[in-house]
């Protein structure tokens, strides 16, 4: 939320590079900050209780950015940390006891990283590296329940899943999934079946080889000790984005231009939108009751910030 109570967004310019900010004012305009340092996007938003911003993303080279700013989100500056040697930040979330948290990883070979989480405890001034000694690449996601972190992550052959009740300190271990060559997590988080408090993990790689890729929607039972592989979503082979409300409608940004829906926990699917590029949606969100999702910009007449009638 920006600082007029109004959507914020952050956006990069694929010809240049650069990116912005674009704050939407109550009038329908929409104003926008340019970003330093040659950012090329942020993609996740954390506003502090004192009303300052700080957010993560991506830099032109491909690593990882974290920025600050005052209340009105107009003065933007990169921490003064040395992130040349990690990738993008892929999840920021702030704990309950005020600490922010960044996942990301330490590029060690090309296409390689090893898992860092970063940690702040003076509201994103300062960021303390700590090692993720588990068999992964990254978090993917990080989804907070109360206490609670559910992480997300990428690697390779054997999903493995994580929660951590002491504020990402130490993991424990989701029972395991089917085995991927490669695979990304693109959803971890509670959801409520018929009542009670199940668990939902939205899976995204490679099965067999690199023409196998497949998106997989699991629910577990409310012991969290078995998961149930839900029906295909659609003829998807990608999920860029990927939504849950509170009533339990899921949202999901697909190829070939859809934008998907299920009132039914993923049992069934309905098209709601086929754009005319390959992205579905980048970003989905919810503001003021209406469904918002983010995409590429086409031309003539392709918006790139769309929002769901009804």
């Amino acid at each position: 939320m920006g600082p007029t109570g109004e959507i914020m967004v952050g956006a990069g310019n694929p010809a240049t590079g650069e990116g912005s900010i674009y704050i939407r004012q109550p009038s329908g305009a929409w104003s926008e900050v340019a970003l330093p340092d040659e950012t090329a996007w942020l993609s996740q938003f954390v506003r502090l209780q004192n009303g300052t911003y700080v957010a993560s993303g991506m830099s032109l080279l491909g690593r990882a950015a974290i920025l600050k700013s005052d209340a009105t989100a107009q003065n933007w500056k990169s921490i003064d940390m040395d992130l040349h040697s990690y990738s993008q930040i892929n999840a920021l979330i702030e704990l309950p006891n005020g600490e922010l948290l960044a996942s990301t990883g330490l590029m060690i070979t090309q296409g390689k990283t090893k898992p860092i989480l970063l940690r702040s405890k003076d509201q994103g001034t300062t960021w303390a590296v700590e090692e993720v000694k588990l068999p992964i690449t990254q978090f993917h996601t990080l989804f907070l329940d109360g206490e609670r972190i559910y992480g997300g992550p990428s690697g390779d052959h054997s999903p493995v899943l994580y929660y951590s009740d002491d504020f990402g300190l130490t993991w424990v271990l989701l029972p395991q999934l089917p085995s991927y060559k490669t695979y990304k997590t693109m959803a971890l988080q509670p959801i409520t079946v018929n009542g009670k408090q199940c668990l939902l993990a939205l899976m995204w790689g490679y099965k067999i080889d690199i023409a196998d890729r497949v998106v997989r929607l699991y629910l577990s039972n409310p012991e969290m000790t078995e998961w149930k592989e839900q029906p295909a979503i659609l003829d998807s082979h990608f999920i860029f984005s990927f939504y849950v409300t509170q009533a339990g409608t899921m949202y999901a940004g697909s190829e070939k231009g859809m934008f998907l829906r299920s009132k039914d926990l993923g049992k069934t699917w309905e098209q709601l939108a086929k754009f005319d590029t390959n992205i579905g949606a980048y970003a989905i969100f919810q503001h003021n009751d209406k469904i918002w999702l983010g995409k590429d910009f086409v031309e003539p007449n392709h918006a790139s910030l769309w929002s769901l009638k009804n």
